[in-house]
C-alpha cells in the first residue's frame, strides 16, 4: 500500500504528509505524527494494521524525516498549528493522534489549542520537561555531534534510548538497527537533531492546569531509561482523563520491541476496546482528576479512580544515568 507524499509549507518551511483514506470507515482518521530518528516510513506496518479500521494519516511536522529543519525558536505552538494544516488539508474535522517520544509533546500542545479536533491521544514515552534532568546529557550530545565524535555520540544516545542488557536477542537487535541509523546521519539529520534537541532545552513544563479534557492513552516500555515509567505516569497522573500502561520487554522504542502488543493497545483504545485484553503490559491505571487537583497536580488523592497498587519498574535514575561515562 502506497501513497505519495504530499507537501504543506508554513512560514516557508516544508513538511510532507500521506493520507490514506478509508471510504468504508466511520472511525474519525488515525494520525501518526514522526518523533527524532523517525520517518513516515518508520509507519508502514501502522498503515497496514490500521487502515482496515479507519482513514491514515502519516506527518513528518517540521523538523523531523523528510521535512527542513525547523530552527529552535520556532515552538510547539508552531508545529500545532503544522499539525492543524494537515487534519484540514485532509478535509477532516476530528482525528485521533498518535505521537512517540518527541512528538508527543506537538501531540499535547495541539490538544490545548485545537481540544475540538482532537477525538482521542495516544501519548508513547511522553515527557514533562526535560531539560532540568538532561540538560547536561543533551549538551553533551550537541558537542560531541560537533566535533565529529560519532562513536561517542552514538554510546550516549543509545544508553537513554535503549536498554539492551535486560532485553535480550530483541534489544541487541534494535540496537544495531539504532547503531546504524545513528553512524549514518546525513548532514540533513544532524541539523534536524541539533535543532530539535535545543527546542526541547528550551521547552518549558507542560501546563497541566489547561490539560485537554479527551481521552488519553499513556504508555512506554518497563526498562525505558529516557522517558523512564515514572516519568510517563506522572504525566497520565496529572490529565483529567487518562489511563497508564507499560509494555513488558520493552524499552523506550516500545514499537520495535514490541510492534503486535503496541498496536492491540492503540486499536482497542481509540476502538474503546477493553485494554485488559490486550497481554504482555503491567496492569492499567485509570486517573480521572477534577478541576481542583487539575490545578494542583500534587494533590493525587484525588486523582486516581480505580487504580491498582503499582510497583514502578523503572531502572535507575536520571541523574546516575546522566553522570554515568560514556
Amino acid at each position: 500500500m502506497h501513497t505519495r507524499d504530499l507537501e504543506l509549507r508554513l512560514d516557508g518551511f516544508r513538511y510532507f504528509y500521506r493520507f490514506y483514506p478509508n471510504p468504508a470507515s466511520d472511525v474519525d482518521p488515525i494520525m501518526f505524527v514522526s518523533a527524532a530518528f523517525q520517518s513516515m516510513d518508520a509507519w508502514t506496518k501502522a498503515v497496514t494494521h490500521f487502515n482496515r479500521i479507519a482513514p491514515v494519516i502519516l506527518v513528518d511536522p517540521p523538523g523531523v524525516g523528510a521535512s527542513d529543519p525547523l530552527p529552535a525558536h520556532y515552538d510547539a505552538d508552531f508545529l500545532a498549528s503544522a499539525l492543524r494544516r494537515v487534519v484540514e488539508a485532509v478535509g477532516a474535522s476530528v482525528v485521533n493522534m498518535v505521537a512517540p517520544s518527541y512528538s508527543s509533546l506537538l501531540a499535547y500542545r495541539f490538544g490545548q489549542l485545537h481540544p475540538g479536533m482532537l477525538n482521542r491521544m495516544v501519548l508513547i514515552g511522553t515527557m514533562n520537561e526535560l531539560s532540568s534532568r538532561y540538560g547536561g546529557v543533551f549538551e553533551e550530545s550537541l558537542e560531541l555531534l560537533r566535533r565529529g565524535r560519532i562513536d561517542t555520540f552514538e554510546r550516549l544516545v543509545l544508553r537513554f534510548l535503549t536498554c539492551r542488557e535486560h532485553l535480550a536477542e530483541k534489544g541487541a537487535l534494535v540496537q544495531r538497527l539504532m547503531r546504524s541509523k545513528l553512524r549514518n546521519l546525513s548532514p540533513h539529520d544532524r541539523t534536524q537533531y541539533e535543532e530539535n534537541t535545543k527546542r526541547l532545552m528550551l521547552l518549558g513544563p507542560l501546563d497541566f492546569g489547561t490539560a485537554p479534557r479527551i481521552p488519553t492513552f499513556v504508555f512506554t516500555g518497563e526498562h525505558d531509561n529516557f522517558t523512564t515509567p515514572r516519568y510517563c505516569r506522572e504525566v497520565a497522573a496529572a490529565l483529567p482523563d487518562a489511563i497508564y500502561t507499560t509494555v513488558r520487554r520493552a524499552d523506550h522504542l516500545v514499537h520495535l520491541h514490541q510492534p503486535r502488543t503496541a498496536a492491540s493497545l492503540i486499536e482497542n483504545f481509540l476502538m474503546g476496546r477493553p485494554l485488559e485484553n490486550v497481554p504482555g503490559c503491567t496492569p492499567m491505571e485509570y486517573f480521572r482528576r477534577s478541576r481542583h487537583a487539575r490545578n494542583n497536580p500534587s494533590s493525587e488523592n484525588d486523582s486516581l479512580v480505580g487504580a491498582p497498587k503499582y510497583s514502578d519498574p523503572a531502572i535507575g535514575s536520571a541523574v546516575a544515568l546522566a553522570g554515568g561515562r560514556v
